[in-house]
């Protein structure tokens, strides 16, 4: 297989007004890259610079390989195992922390990539990378509240089904791809982002320690603050009646809300006003005034000051413009 399968993939809209999960998948649309097997013989050693808008994967099918990112300590992937870099941050991957390193662009060709062979020609192993392409235009919370690594290990992984059986199906569509190959993988990479969020967040829900938006999904009094805002981004809420409605204080309301999302509960209904702005501008004919109302303003001024603040752009040059192509 020599051209990568890469497909633009929108989260199926099959959300509820109980499942705020669904919804922000629902607005995170993801273009996915799967490339051929990767063979490497040891000693062997790769380098990835960080790169802004993207998320990487990989999943081990056989052998190990040591992962680094940034300063933080080795991670030992074995088979089985998958690891997403949700930021796609500065990384190593290594057969052992001596062998030497060459950065992955001299073995790639990015434009039309084909099967990666590379190493000493020692004990193998193999793995499939894949990219995903986040196509928003403004920072989502969601995506910047993950961590930086989520390591699922093999163990992991077979104790949820689903999540076993779409990486076995995509590592032989991957291996052996056939007729109709590019569309099995546009929704099996649908399926996989998806799942590795499930598993990691049933994996956090009683450690002490984690935090992050997943985290806040896990808890039954944020999510129950999020689902709200969901629910209903034209009420009138603020901080100390959103935490009224949880039965906690507001300042250990605010503070639990931050510390999971790495964002105020003011700035995250903000964004997500905006989300719900940006899909009736693309997707209706209303009115400035009647989108405003909707999402929480009485005056079309304030929402299109806080539309721009987020968006980058007016609401009108984002409806008629290229904002549409990447929403």
């Amino acid at each position: 297989m020599s051209e990568p399968l890469d497909n633009t993939v929108k989260v199926a809209n099959t959300s509820s007004s109980n499942d705020p999960l669904s919804e922000v998948f629902q607005s995170i649309r993801i273009s996915g890259k799967i490339y051929s097997p990767c063979q490497f013989s040891a000693p062997w050693g790769l380098s990835a610079s960080g790169c802004t808008g993207h998320a990487l994967f990989y999943i081990v099918s056989r052998g190990s390989a040591l992962l680094t990112v940034g300063d933080n300590p080795a991670i030992t992937l074995t088979g089985g195992d998958l690891v997403l870099l949700p930021q796609a941050s500065s990384h190593t991957l290594q057969d052992a922390q001596d062998s030497a390193v060459v950065g992955i662009e001299t073995l790639v060709d990015f434009e039309n990539p084909g099967p990666i062979t590379f190493g000493g020609g020692g004990l193998k192993t193999s793995m499939v990378a894949g990219c995903f392409t986040y196509e928003f235009s403004a920072k989502h919370p969601f995506i910047d509240a993950l961590p930086p690594v989520m390591h699922l290990t093999a163990e992991d992984v077979e104790t949820e089904p689903w999540l076993n059986s779409t990486i076995q199906f995509l590592l032989h569509e991957a291996s052996q791809p056939k007729q109709g190959s590019t569309l099995v993988i546009a929704r099996l990479t649908d399926l996989l982002f998806i799942q590795i969020m499930r598993t990691h967040m049933q994996r956090i829900r009683d450690c002490p320690v984690s935090h992050g938006w997943l985290k806040a999904m896990a808890d039954p009094q944020i999510s129950q603050a999020i689902s709200l805002m969901h629910r209903q981004p034209d009420a009138p809420w603020t901080v100390a009646t959103l935490a009224a409605e949880v039965g906690m204080s507001r300042s250990a309301f605010a503070q639990k809300f931050s510390q999971y999302t790495q964002t105020t509960p003011v700035d995250y209904l903000t964004f997500w006003r905006m989300e719900k702005a940006k899909e009736t501008l693309n997707a209706t004919n209303k009115g400035l005034a009647e989108i405003s109302q909707s999402v929480g303003y009485q005056s079309e001024a304030a929402f299109s000051k806080a539309f721009r603040r987020v968006v980058g752009t007016s609401p009108g040059v984002f409806r008629h413009g290229t904002s549409k192509a990447i929403v």
